[in-house]
């Protein structure tokens, strides 16, 4: 860090290279406004307009000087950029379509398919402490109420010796309603932990033997629950599960008194279990919502207890095996804990750690993965197993559209599941019109395994763990071979929609790349190469979403980068992410692109766009992708300069104002494709790239890389500054311009020459007649965020010092050779013009001038 300081200066702070106090203002039409266009509008962060410097004598201006040259019949390659602008729109669902444990369970992983005891108990119980208790009785053609069995003592003594209260007053609730009325109405979903809260409640108080518990069902309605009451064979208490009933919304007064009247008449206790949003008056005064207990809490009791049996009872025993087991942040004991919704697993998390610390366990994180992926696929079993023969269609098509688009409104659902009935069953003529199957049924009858959520002041539709929903593909591509044709075709469908929603066309595309990783011929075959065909009319956006699949399949097989490092040659998560490479490498061919004569263009063209856009993706991190990313950015920067040459010797005007179009196309690809790259963790080959660009002998490679780097200047860190940095916000965003942040903490991975040759770039692009005012822009940012700190006491010199101080360093340059010597008068008006926007950079903590 160079320069002077004065006295009284917090941490040495360096003084500025040729700050001149009486400098005459700038004229306003040479004056270089560091934060506005000539129109006086701030340009989007990161835009185009940005980028290409708004109202610069660039080529985009020559451009317009000559409307009359169109290409006519001659094919213009440039398709709607829609998509490019959107990218941070499509950024965030890309990446929450990668962030939960689903690739480390092994969903959509080549050669990564588990078996899965999926059978289901009859007649046994099943449950966990504080969870649900399941009782499958086999009881077809039952349509009237019936008292199917009990609970027994041992039962109940069980549930109440380990029961986790959970933190909230519904339990005092509970029992003040069984006091006074009687008859309780817990509403909560399925696998909550209501059945067994209900039990709890129902076996009377702790001390005394508990009473024994009917269940009850009841399909068409409550009309004769009453003589169940009356048989005193049964009860004193009743557990009635009506999940998923009609009764409970439309039950009247009269029908209530009927039903549950004599419960209080014979001194009997009632408990129904609901999931009904809204439910019917004469239900209300008897809700109760059920909210299971911690899961953790339930963990540390199940072990307790385990401990217990093996004569090893301490509940801080089992704190420690718990605390044990997940100190390792590469253990999926966390995760699991954290995104557990039934209380039954936690009996099976319990079960397995004790197991571990019994030593019967050799690995933790295999154990943890194979029980968990077992419990999801068991899950997504039961939600796809047939329902009735009326409902059955309807309900598959609307769980594998929830599968597919969790967190989105309940409108694309419900368009997704009419899409796959489409596609299964055809155009029907008797599928009755809009209006009669927009008001069919209530969608939380049919995706009663999700739950509202508010995102970004929208409601969605979300799955309770996001996991399940890769394990109902799962299960629905290996259990019902029939259907993995209709899925990929739907799924593809989605994506070929005209008028698709960006984050409907990003979930379809995943969850093709999870099918693609048990068949990647049948699923790329009908996606990603007939999307690339030239010939084909898919909507544009179907190229980006070829390249999302792309992205998310290489995912699958690689979680993080060096996840396949020493894996096998024949290892199918290997082969697959090759096969993708080699694709890439095929497609990313630039030979002939810059030639008006290059046969079938257009089918080259999209080829070449897909590979780039996945290039600039997650897949362009994991070897040997990596390398051929960058080799890539490389061909695609000489693509756009040889077009232009192109352009300049064609001899009929027309074709060389296509040629220039052209390059200007590959131009603006090839720099968003860097951004995108740097963005996903290639900053340094990235940046090494951009410095080869401006050591080029050609005046338009070295433009490209100014204009690629004060994109890169516009990107923001992922993280939020910690606070003793120093840093202030810009336009309201705390978060560091990464490319200053990083070459201020050394640029990890760059050799000196290089980071010293960036700045030289700067220094290019701020004097270049095309980059000049959106390079003098960017420095402005910068310079807003690296001053004056906020500085805190006791603390090292804050971060801000240091990008200060590099800032300094590089406009010490224009001042110091006479090689920049045309750049002066300008920094002259960059200080005045800053004074004027931003005074307090202007003037140190006590207001001398720096």
């Amino acid at each position: 860090m160079s320069g002077n300081h004065k006295d009284g200066e917090p941490h040495g702070e360096p003084s500025e290279p040729g700050r001149k106090s009486g400098a005459p203002p700038p004229g306003e039409q040479d004056t270089p406004r560091p934060d506005t266009d000539q129109a006086g509008k701030r340009p989007a962060e990161g835009s185009e307009a940005a980028a290409e410097g708004a109202g610069g004598p660039g080529e985009a201006g020559e451009e317009k000087k000559r409307p009359e040259e169109k290409a006519g019949p001659v094919l213009d390659p440039e398709p709607d950029l829609r998509s490019w602008a959107e990218g941070e729109t499509a950024w965030a669902p890309r990446r929450a379509g990668m962030a939960n444990d689903g690739q480390r369970l092994g969903y959509g992983s080549g050669g990564a398919f588990f078996r899965v005891d999926s059978s289901a108990s009859q007649g046994n119980i099943h449950g966990s402490i504080g969870g649900d208790l399941h009782q499958n009785y086999y009881a077809p053609g039952l349509s009237r109420s019936t008292a199917l069995g009990h609970y027994g003592v041992d039962d109940l003594e069980r549930i109440r010796a380990h029961y986790v209260v959970p933190d909230d007053v519904a339990g005092e609730r509970i029992e003040r309603l069984l006091a006074a009325d009687h008859i309780v109405v817990l509403r909560a979903g399925a696998r909550s932990g209501r059945r067994t809260t209900a039990l709890y409640h129902l076996s009377g108080p702790p001390n005394p033997t508990p009473r024994r518990v009917s269940i009850l069902t009841c399909d068409e309605g409550p009309d004769e629950i009453r003589e169940q009451v009356e048989n005193k064979e049964n009860g004193p208490a009743f557990l009635l599960d009506a999940t998923g009933r009609s009764w409970p919304r439309t039950l009247g007064e009269a029908g209530f008194r009927s039903a549950f009247g004599g419960f209080a008449e014979h001194d009997r206790r009632l408990i129904v279990l609901v999931d009904e949003p809204a439910p019917a008056e004469a239900l209300r005064a008897l809700l109760v919502d059920h909210r299971p207990p911690d899961p953790a809490r339930q963990v540390l009791a199940h072990l307790t207890a385990l401990l217990h049996r093996a004569g090893n009872a301490s509940e801080e025993r089992a704190r420690e095996i718990l605390d044990r087991a997940r100190a390792d942040p590469q253990h999926l004991v966390t995760s699991w804990i954290d995104t557990m919704r039934d209380p039954s697993e936690a009996t099976l998390l319990a079960t397995v750690l004790d197991l571990w610390d019994q030593g019967e366990v050799p690995s933790l994180d295999e154990e943890v993965r194979e029980q968990r992926r077992g419990w999801l696929d068991r899950s997504a079993r039961e939600l796809l197993a047939p329902s009735t023969a009326e409902r059955s269609a309807s309900d598959h098509a609307h769980v594998l559209a929830g599968a597919v688009l969790d967190r989105h409104p309940a409108l694309h659902i419900s368009e997704a599941a009419e899409l796959w009935d489409e596609v299964v069953h055809g155009h029907r003529k008797n599928r009755g019109d809009a209006a009669e199957r927009a008001f069919a049924e209530p969608m939380e009858q049919r995706l009663r395994h999700m739950r509202t959520v508010e995102e970004d002041g929208d409601v969605v539709l979300a799955l309770a763990r996001p996991e399940l929903g890769l394990a109902l593909l799962h299960a629905a591509w290996h259990d019902h071979p029939r259907a993995q044709r209709f899925l990929v075709e739907w799924l593809a469908r989605l994506c070929e929609q005209p008028n698709a929603e960006l984050t409907v066309v990003v979930s379809a595309a995943q969850a093709l790349a999870q099918l693609a990783g048990y068949a990647p011929n049948t699923v790329l075959a009908r996606t990603v190469e007939r999307w690339g065909d030239g010939k084909s009319e898919h909507p544009v956006h179907c190229q980006w979403a070829a390249a999302w699949l792309l992205e998310k399949l290489v995912f699958n097989q690689a979680p993080w980068p060096e996840a396949l490092e020493g894996c096998e040659r024949e290892d199918p998560r290997y082969r697959i992410v090759q096969r993708v490479a080699r694709l890439l490498r095929s497609w990313a061919d630039t030979d002939d692109l810059a030639s008006p004569f290059v046969d079938d263009f257009a089918t080259r063209l999209k080829h070449w766009l897909i590979a780039m856009i996945t290039y600039g993706t997650y897949a362009a991190s994991v070897p040997p992708i990596r390398e051929d990313a960058v080799t890539a950015l490389g061909e695609s920067a000489r693509l756009g300069v040889h077009t232009r040459q192109w352009a300049r010797i064609m001899p009929v005007r027309r074709l060389g104002s296509l040629l220039h179009r052209r390059s200007e196309y590959y131009a603006r690809v090839t720099r968003i494709t860097a951004v995108n790259a740097y963005r996903i963790g290639l900053r340094a080959p990235v940046v090494r790239e951009l410095v080869r660009w401006s050591r080029s002998r050609s005046s338009d490679m070295i433009l490209l890389a100014c204009r690629t780097l004060l994109h890169l200047a516009a990107v923001r860190s992922d993280s939020d500054p910690a606070p003793e940095d120093g840093t202030r916000p810009v336009d309201g965003d705390p978060r560091h311009f990464d490319l200053l942040a990083w070459l201020v903490r050394g640029a990890e991975g760059l050799p000196p020459e290089v980071r010293d040759q960036i700045d030289r770039l700067w220094i290019v692009a701020l004097g270049h007649r095309d980059t000049e005012q959106e390079a003098w822009s960017r420095f402005f940012q910068w310079d807003l965020q690296a001053g004056p700190p906020i500085t805190l006491p006791d603390t090292p010199v804050p971060l801000a010092f240091e990008m200060r101080g590099h800032l300094i360093g590089l406009l010490t340059r224009i001042y110091e050779q006479d090689a920049l010597k045309r750049l002066r008068p300008r920094l002259d008006q960059y200080y005045l013009l800053r004074e004027r926007i931003a005074p307090e950079l202007s003037h140190g903590p006590r207001g001398g001038d720096r």
